[in-house]
């Protein structure tokens, strides 16, 4: 953004330090996001939900403002950090052994509950991680190591204090000691919220209601270590929740929407309609007193509760009678259900003795309907409420490091939208720089044995060179033409021929993959990028085929195969500015995904008016896996730089986004997952690791 009067410039210079954080956290890949009263109307949906500043929320405020929710915080002077390791365990006779309890709020409150009786130290003050690690700012390394042990709810557990592995503080504020101060913050929330993984909820917050369900704000927090000093970023998610009510007054009153009270039975119909939508929905029961859950199924009892029988029981009606709960509705079929944890045990359960579950969040899927993006103003006093709602200031752990967070309202940067930048057509309506293609390669992988494969592969070449002619971009007059069967020896197969195509100086192959496996196309790009360097855009044989018209089709590959080259598409006026300018990107979230954010993209902007800064060397991340592929921001900082670089495919239907398309690096990231090593991590190999590719392939703006 750039600022051109007099007034903002004044302003700017009074947020010199402000901007510096804004730096740092646009360099660590953090939350920034900008939006004006012009761009609110007609940015899309996916782009909306991911801001979070503001503009002129503020009445007294004239000027165009952006908000950004970082809240600078403060600690005491001279403060040092000290992290034990830890293990938490329990006794399993059966093994005769001590075993680490693997639930992590099992872990906590036993832990919880020692620090808060001080029995590990009369005065020191810790907090734990959850995991293997205890923080305090007491070093009492010579009574190490520190067993407790204790019976609880029927079961002896055991925390033991195994060494000091490390120490850091707060005159050096580094990672480390910000990624402390975060747990302790996060220990602190917990006491005070309801906490669902990292997202905290208050306990009195009244639900919207959205259909069905239940909306609730939450909120997550991070600690950000910038130039200008920490930061506490703190950013609102909205999550679809079951309502805490007895499970027959959902059916009625929610599933069936009825006004009218419940006369005491079903239609065949309606148990129809309700069997999917409570599948897998979790709930408790009233003769347990709410203490056992159970999973529904989705279907329910043959039999009515006086013809279900239960061994050396009696019926359903007597059993529940015997129990204190004579059933009021058995003309109700029971719901088929089994106990939390228990797939294989099937019992019957009244529908009248059961309540959901509290706190259980919507399993969303793909048709699911997406939760819409709050307004401006409502994000913007939703942040601020739920950063003022939180007590810094009485908690033992806070006195402890003497935090304070001042959060009286959002840090305020003065801006100036620019205005929307041309773009620049070559005369002839092609390609602005069109690179010119002397020798090209045309290889059919295939591992199935199809009819008409040469007509389908003549229509996608002639309407290729179609393309060509269109974009004023020379193709030689016959390409190079192999036909590859995936078998056993097909690695072999593919050097073979990918070599020979290096000899003959090919510049770039054209794919047609009729592959049913997906791993060959895999190895078909590893060993093309790779090992021999060659650029190269595969077809997809079955859309070949399929569709009537390729023109649009082809137009698309063609634009890759120019950009990859190292082509232009399109050009960009020089933005014209005395001011210097930075760009920031954000993530994106597909319109499928919730407004949770459970599911973010992976996607960065890397700009820059130093056109060399655009162009990356091209780098494969090889990550080993952990259950599935996730990052730290670090780890993500390698990857996506590698990934982005100007685009110049830029067409009208994209608002002309400068410098890069959000979408585009996202789809390059999703495309590079595929090349991620798929094989058993060694021991002691580091988590993730950058390769270079050929030699050839570096300094080339490219997309998987």
């Amino acid at each position: 953004m750039s600022v051109a009067n007099d007034k903002v410039k004044e302003q700017l210079k009074k947020c010199e330090g402000i901007h510096k954080s804004i730096d740092q956290q646009t360099n660590t890949l953090a939350a920034l996001v900008l939006t004006t009263s012009k761009e609110q109307s007609t940015a899309p949906k996916s782009v909306q939900s991911s801001r979070i500043a503001l503009q002129q929320v503020e009445e007294d405020d004239s000027d165009d403002v952006v908000y950004t929710n970082h809240f600078p915080c403060s600690f005491a002077r001279d403060l040092t950090f000290y992290q034990y390791d830890v293990i938490v365990e329990e006794y399993h006779k059966k093994q005769n052994k001590y075993i680490n309890i693997s639930s992590r709020e099992k872990r906590r409150q036993f832990v919880s509950d020692i620090l808060l009786a001080k029995t590990i130290h009369p005065t020191a003050v810790c907090w734990y991680d959850e995991g293997s690690c205890m923080y305090s700012t007491t070093n009492f390394k010579d009574k190490l190591p520190i067993i407790y042990e204790k019976e609880e709810q029927g079961y002896q557990r055991r925390l033991t204090i195994k060494s000091l592995s490390a120490t850091s503080g707060t005159n050096d504020l580094d990672q480390s000691s910000i990624r402390i101060i975060e747990t302790l913050i996060k220990q602190v929330l917990k006491e005070q919220f309801k906490a669902i993984g990292s997202v905290f909820y208050r306990w009195d917050e009244e639900p919207d209601q959205d259909g069905l369900y239940d909306l609730l704000t939450g909120f997550k927090q991070a600690m950000c270590l910038t130039e200008s000093g920490p930061t506490l970023n703190v950013d609102i998610t909205i999550t679809r929740f079951y309502p805490h009510l007895d499970l027959l007054t959902f059916i009625w009153e929610r599933l069936l929407q009825n006004k009218s009270p419940f006369h005491g039975w079903l239609s065949d119909r309606q148990y129809d309609q309700i069997g999917n939508r409570l599948k897998d929905v979790e709930v408790t029961t009233i003769q347990s007193d709410h203490q056992n859950k159970y999973v529904l199924t989705g279907y329910f009892s043959d039999n009515l509760p006086e013809n279900t029988f239960i061994e050396r029981q009696g019926n359903l009606l007597d059993y529940y009678k015997h129990l204190g709960f004579e059933l009021r509705y058995p003309k109700l079929y029971c719901l088929k259900a089994y106990r939390l944890g228990n797939p294989q045990n099937i019992v019957d359960l009244p529908i009248e003795l059961c309540c959901l579950e509290e706190w259980q969040q919507v399993k969303e899927d793909e048709n699911t309907k997406p939760i819409p993006a709050p307004s401006v103003s409502k994000r913007y006093h939703s942040i601020l409420a739920a950063i003022r709602y939180c007590n810094f200031h009485d908690d033992d752990l806070c006195k402890e490091i003497q935090l304070e967070i001042y959060c009286e309202k959002m840090m305020a940067i003065p801006y100036e939208t620019l205005r929307k930048p041309q773009i620049i057509l070559s005369r002839q309506s092609g390609f602005t720089n069109p690179v010119s293609i002397d020798n090209m390669g045309f290889i059919y992988l295939t591992d199935c044995q199809q009819q008409n494969v040469r007509q389908v592969q003549e229509k996608l070449l002639n309407n290729f060179y179609d393309a060509a002619k269109r974009q004023r971009m020379k193709l030689p007059e016959y390409p190079d033409e192999y036909e590859i069967f995936a078998d056993r020896n097909l690695e072999n197969r593919l050097r073979n021929r990918l070599s020979e195509l290096k000899n003959k100086q090919c510049q770039f192959i054209l794919c047609l993959e009729n592959c049913r496996n997906l791993k060959i196309h895999e190895l078909f790009k590893q060993i093309a990028y790779n090992e021999f360097g060659l650029a190269t855009q595969c077809a997809n044989f079955t859309k070949v085929q399929r569709i009537s018209n390729l023109r649009s089709y082809c137009d698309k590959l063609l634009k890759s195969v120019n950009t990859k080259l190292s082509g232009e598409n399109k050009q960009i006026a020089q933005l014209q500015t005395f001011i210097k300018t930075m760009f920031i990107g954000a993530d994106v979230q597909h319109p499928k995904n919730n407004y949770s954010g459970e599911l973010p993209s992976i996607a960065a902007v890397v700009a820059s008016m130093n056109s060399e800064c655009t162009l990356t060397n091209q780098r494969v991340s090889r990550q080993w896996p952990i259950n599935e592929i996730q990052y730290s921001l670090s780890e993500l900082e390698e990857l996506t730089y590698s990934l982005c670089h100007t685009d110049q495919r830029i067409d009208s239907r994209l608002s002309e986004s400068i410098p890069s398309v959000l979408h585009l690096a996202d789809a390059a990231a999703s495309k590079a997952r595929q090349l991620f090593d798929s094989s058993t991590r060694p021991p002691n190999a580091i988590q993730a690791e950058i390769l270079r590719v050929h030699e050839d392939m570096q300094d080339t703006p490219h997309m998987f």
